[in-house]
């Protein structure tokens, strides 16, 4: 069996930010893989921090935290870190009031986080935020989407505005164009989420492209650092994807949602598979390093899956070609 826990407010929300709903951890019962089951609820317990928006949840080392960034009481985008163990949430408070958040990624050490946002006089782009001592720093000012190197002394992220991918030392704070990315005004050519791999300078990405009758959907590919180059992965104008994908902990495959449920792709174009039947309506998500926990936003807020009981394997261990996901 597999069980869920559910945070946040509803997709529904994200979309309007209209209605304030309290924030709540729900215990159900759901499945990753494609077996027989059903969704149950089972209890649940209520953090103390309401939040109505949860969105961008991005798991720590630890594979027990997950830090999101939500809408509180206020009308402010906060950064929030999740406890699972506890079912407890609380706040980032390393901004000033008028700070807004809208993407996080943790340091591979767990020792700080990258947050995208800024004020609303500037300035705004990718910050670090040293946990310890409530520390920001901007070091990639106009960035968005930044994700961390294996290493953790740099990001990759994408500056919208010049319509280019870079990294950044967070030491030196120095700058290293990977490509140009030019799109026109309908966005085709644009790359929107970008995620570096496990072990290589190698780096997913989802990018808009147009069919022959005109419409926008997003493929996968996936970016060599350090020349530029980029190799195709998934491409069906059927599908619609998501705004989140990871790589699996061997590199060989990404995971990404295509038409609200998880898919998983091999890098080598072999074969691409659908991953569950019950994580559905996915917009965003992560899973852990170890592949055994998975945290999703869909209708409700957001939602963590973890592998267990009968299953007795990590989402890793059921990766396949034959369908076996």
């Amino acid at each position: 069996m597999t069980s869920h826990d559910v945070w946040g407010g509803s997709l529904s929300e994200m979309r309007s930010l209209s209605a304030s709903v309290t924030l709540i951890a729900s215990a159900l019962v759901g499945c990753l893989l494609p077996v027989a089951c059903s969704a149950k609820p089972s209890g649940y317990v209520r953090p103390p921090a309401p939040l109505r928006v949860v969105y961008s949840p991005d798991w720590a080392p630890d594979g027990v935290r997950v830090a999101a960034v939500g809408y509180g009481p206020s009308p402010r985008q906060d950064v929030f870190i999740y406890d699972y163990a506890s079912k407890s949430s609380t706040p980032v408070p390393c901004f000033e009031e008028d700070f807004l958040a809208s993407g996080v990624a943790w340091s591979p050490d767990g020792s700080s986080l990258a947050v995208e946002g800024g004020y609303p006089a500037g300035p705004s782009g990718i910050w670090i935020v040293a946990l310890d001592e409530c520390v920001t720093e901007l070091v990639g000012p106009g960035g968005q989407q930044a994700s961390w190197s294996p290493e953790g002394n740099r990001l990759v992220y994408i500056e919208f505005a010049r319509s280019v991918v870079q990294i950044v030392d967070t030491t030196t704070h120095s700058t290293t164009l990977v490509r140009e990315f030019p799109y026109g005004r309908d966005g085709v050519g644009q790359v929107t989420t970008i995620s570096w791999a496990h072990n290589s300078d190698s780096a997913a990405i989802i990018k808009t492209e147009v069919n022959p009758e005109g419409y926008r959907y997003h493929s996968v590919h996936v970016i060599d650092l350090e020349s530029g180059s980029v190799q195709p992965v998934f491409d069906d104008p059927t599908k619609a994807l998501g705004a989140s994908i990871v790589w699996s902990e061997n590199d060989e495959w990404v995971i990404f949602p295509a038409n609200g449920h998880l898919t998983a792709a091999r890098v080598d174009r072999t074969c691409s598979t659908p991953l569950n039947t019950d994580a559905s309506d996915v917009w965003q998500f992560d899973i852990t390093d170890d592949g055994s926990s998975l945290a999703y936003v869909r209708t409700g807020g957001m939602y963590i899956l973890s592998l267990a009981g009968e299953l007795r394997k990590t989402l890793w261990d059921a990766l396949s070609c034959d369908g076996g996901a």
